[in-house]
């Protein structure tokens, strides 16, 4: 017998009634599911999926499929997801990572790394952002989610331990094609000769889609034109000139409710493994 899914911090019956997603397309991808592998998902999973794809059921089911098998066959990205796991400490001990979202809904994501993080791995980074998600998504479904990067500190030798190539396209196909949540852009900031060769070292296992999302500002970025263009100072944390907590402020809110969410944080792995619960 199928879990019932995961459970989220928000309400089936609400979203359906705000008018965000449609009952019977949640039925309907419910009813799909049952001749699949995949395991059950709650209706508010396949809320996020749906909201994401803009409602269309087909490519809901195309996400949910590649959902489940990235997390599945990935569990160096996706299993014994905890704050007090070596990965996520030693993630959390070589930049810095927080998610908020603004008046609008929409979902942020920042992410740095500290000026001589020899302690930073590709795969305890991404473990980190995508628990970061998760966190950000559980409490229903946002308007899209953009990524605020700082290269600043990158290094060549930041750059050589990005060259894993399976875990390379796994990640962004994890992004592009799997996520529950639409992401609008990605903001690479104080690019300098450092952060275009990070690029094309991962552009080749990149599609030209997800490529295509990124923006890349100089040292000298102009702020007041990336408020005006891109996001408004009530959207960003101080250390961007915006009128939110600082990042470090916020990161410890992440990191404290990524705590209070350890629960559903294992009930997620059991439910990639296929167990009941």
């Amino acid at each position: 017998m199928k879990s019932k899914g995961v459970v989220l911090g928000f309400e089936e019956a609400q979203i359906v009634k705000d008018g965000v997603v449609e009952a019977e397309k949640i039925r309907t991808i419910d009813a799909w599911l049952d001749g699949t592998d995949i395991p059950r998902l709650s209706g508010e999973q396949i809320i996020l999926f749906l909201a994401s794809c803009d409602n269309n059921v087909e490519l809901a089911q195309d996400a949910i499929g590649e959902y489940y098998r990235i997390k599945s066959s990935t569990p160096q990205l996706f299993a014994e997801r905890s704050v007090d796991s070596d990965a996520v400490r030693r993630a959390l001990s070589a930049g810095r990572m927080c998610t908020w979202r603004d008046e609008s809904g929409c979902a942020f994501g920042y992410y740095d790394i500290k000026v001589d993080s020899k302690s930073w791995g590709l795969a305890d980074g991404l473990k980190l952002m995508f628990m970061a998600f998760d966190c950000a998504l559980y409490d229903g479904p946002p308007n899209g989610l953009q990524l605020l990067i700082d290269t600043k500190e990158i290094t060549l030798a930041i750059v050589a331990k990005c060259f894993y190539p399976d875990l390379l396209r796994t990640a962004f196909k994890y992004f592009l094609r799997a996520s529950p949540v639409k992401l609008k852009k990605i903001h690479m900031f104080n690019t300098f000769s450092i952060t275009r060769q990070m690029i094309q070292v991962v552009r080749p296992f990149m599609d030209k889609k997800l490529y295509e999302q990124f923006v890349f500002h100089p040292r000298d970025l102009q702020w007041e034109e990336f408020y005006e263009k891109y996001v408004p100072r009530r959207s960003l944390p101080s250390d961007l000139g915006g009128d939110l907590p600082t990042v470090d402020d916020m990161q410890q809110q992440m990191i404290d409710r990524m705590v209070e969410l350890g629960t559903y944080y294992e009930t997620d792995e059991k439910w990639i493994k296929g167990l009941h619960f």
